[in-house]
């Protein structure tokens, strides 16, 4: 799991990272391999295990991680309304347990549009997560805001003002109507 920064059950690697302030926090495959992997863990992890737990090595304080973990990326992807807590801002928020913060263990589930695979990982510990300032999750629990769609509907995301390129025909057509030859 060299990608992980775990070599031969060793974790030095990650903490050259998060001493280095060219280093950012980012995981995403898109969920290409989601019968394989699932990754959901590396942000609890972090917290729980280099700010609490970590016995071998620095440990960091929890305010240094949630800034690599939030701010950083906003910042170098151009995410302005998030990031921070500031008056104006999404108000993206967990609120977590320190001392109960830790990963479960991965399980298999079907919920896939299709009834496909894939792998989960719960975590305990966040006792509430506020999105656009709206609490989403209480207690481990997902709690649905008035007047958005069932479980069983699938996402959407919205970023800036133009919609994300949609594909039709043989190209990649854009929001301004630009197309470019199929891949």
């Amino acid at each position: 799991m060299a990608g992980d920064g775990l070599l031969d059950g060793d974790l030095t690697q990650i903490s050259e990272f998060l001493v280095d302030h060219h280093y950012v926090m980012g995981l995403s495959d898109g969920g290409a391999h989601a019968q394989f992997i699932c990754d959901a863990r590396c942000p609890t992890f972090l917290l729980s295990h280099f700010a609490r737990r970590r016995t071998r090595g620095p440990r960091f304080a929890v305010d240094s991680l949630v800034r690599r973990l939030t701010r950083d990326p906003a910042e170098l992807y151009g995410f302005d309304d998030r990031g921070v807590l500031a008056v104006g801002k999404r108000a993206d928020v967990n609120v977590i347990d320190p001392a109960s913060l830790a990963p479960c263990t991965p399980r298999l589930t079907d919920d896939l549009p299709s009834g496909a695979h894939r792998f989960v990982q719960d975590a305990t510990g966040y006792d509430v997560t506020i999105v656009a300032g709206t609490v989403t999750r209480r207690n481990g629990r997902h709690r649905r805001p008035p007047g958005s769609p069932p479980p069983s509907a699938p996402p959407l995301t919205m970023r800036g003002a133009s919609p994300p390129p949609a594909r039709r025909g043989g190209g990649l057509h854009t929001s301004t109507g630009d197309v470019e030859p199929p891949r």
